[in-house]
């Protein structure tokens, strides 16, 4: 059986993510909103590595990113677009900046932890909520009526770069464990 699936993002600082999630509308029956301190942008999916092969990714990431304030830019359903699995904020302002650092620093940690390289192009985005899996089309298109509703905007610092894995408790409690971090541009 394969363990927890790692993966290497930016966090959203705490103060940021608190306030955004504040700020959420209620959501429709079934769509899950993420805890604030599971709010981050991914630069690498690792997969089931396990930790040595983890590791050995966050050791080998060279991301050339200084601290930035982004901002919330438009909501998207993420995967299938008829049985997407999540709905995300792509950023607004600063997500250039954040591609192009994730363009060029993806593929060596991937490598490096042996997992299989992204075919797709990077795309800075929050995932900030999540349908079950059995949701009917009827609940997929109510979140997406939700998702038209999020307010825009807002600042979003980030400031370091985490490796993470599951924490293994239930919802609500949040959902991933940051292991190792270290600030932007460090």
């Amino acid at each position: 059986m394969a363990g927890p699936n790692w993966f290497i993002a930016l966090p959203v600082f705490r103060e940021d993510a608190d306030a955004w999630v504040a700020s959420l509308p209620a959501a429709p029956a079934g769509l899950r909103i993420m805890p604030a301190a599971d709010l981050h942008v991914t630069v690498a999916f690792l997969g089931p590595v396990g930790e040595q092969r983890a590791r050995a990714a966050w050791e080998a990431l060279r991301l050339p990113l200084a601290p930035l304030v982004a901002t919330v830019g438009p909501l998207v359903a993420l995967g299938n677009p008829h049985r997407y699995s999540a709905i995300g904020a792509r950023l607004g302002e600063g997500r250039e900046a954040v591609e192009a650092a994730i363009g060029a620093a993806r593929d060596a940690a991937l490598l490096a932890a042996g997992a299989e390289l992204e075919a797709r192009p990077p795309l800075a985005h929050v995932t900030i909520a999540r349908p079950p899996r059995s949701a009917r089309p009827r609940e997929r298109s109510a979140g997406l009526d939700w998702a038209a509703k999020v307010p825009l905007g807002g600042a979003l610092h980030l400031e370091s770069v985490a490796l993470y894995t599951l924490r293994g408790e239930p919802p609500p409690a949040p959902r991933f464990r940051a292991v190792t971090s270290r600030p932007l541009g460090g």
